[in-house]
């Protein structure tokens, strides 16, 4: 009886260590698992953090480029406002001393005959600046007027008058006042001056 009870614990004893081996076998496979998914996992959200690093890397690349690119073309733009106003500023102090020159005298009567055929009314008056009061003598008046009316049937009758200006040029108006065409040499060269700035603009900003 004694021996039979002896072997008996023997057998538990056995087969307690059997269970215990493999319970730790199957510990040891589950913490190798939870290893390898928590490496596995690791990795696979570095990658995603790499990822995202260089989509934001990227982002402020083309951010850095953009900003560039246009302090570029603003800096460009500033320098041909520069050359354009020092272009025309060399005009407007030239300008002036188109009077002198011997072919004011044309230039005149080429604004007036303009200013008459924009106006077209029977009766318009020609203002003329009061520097140029030298300038509009009778025979100077009388040859504006057979110049422009050179090859008209019906003649335009026009007066001369000083107007309160200084600039080159004319002013020419019908004679009841409600048209008027401002041809001094400043105001069109302002009109210009405008419109070679817009086109400067969008020549340089044309891609942005």
């Amino acid at each position: 009886m004694e021996e039979n009870i002896e072997k008996l614990c023997e057998e538990i004893r056995k087969e307690s260590e059997g269970q215990e081996q493999e319970i730790l076998r199957q510990a040891k496979t589950e913490a190798e698992k939870i290893l390898s998914d928590a490496n596995n996992t690791a990795v696979r959200l570095e990658g995603e953090e790499k990822k995202k690093c260089d989509e934001e890397i990227e982002k402020m690349k083309e951010h850095i480029s953009s900003t560039t690119l246009i302090e570029k073309k603003k800096t460009t733009l500033l320098q041909h406002n520069a050359f354009v106003e020092e272009v025309f500023g060399k005009v407007k102090d030239n300008a002036y001393n188109f009077r002198n020159s011997g072919q004011y005298g044309e230039f005149l009567k080429k604004s007036i005959k303009e200013g008459l055929e924009v106006i077209n009314a029977s009766k318009m008056d020609v203002l003329y600046s009061q520097a140029d009061e030298k300038v509009f003598t009778p025979p100077f008046i009388k040859d504006a007027e057979e110049y422009c009316n050179s090859g008209r049937s019906e003649k335009y009758i026009i007066s001369f008058q000083k107007g309160k200006f200084n600039d080159i040029g004319v002013i020419v108006k019908s004679s009841d006042g409600k048209t008027v065409y401002d041809n001094r040499f400043f105001t069109r060269f302002d009109r210009i001056k405008e419109d070679i700035r817009m086109r400067i603009t969008r020549e340089v900003f044309k891609n942005v």
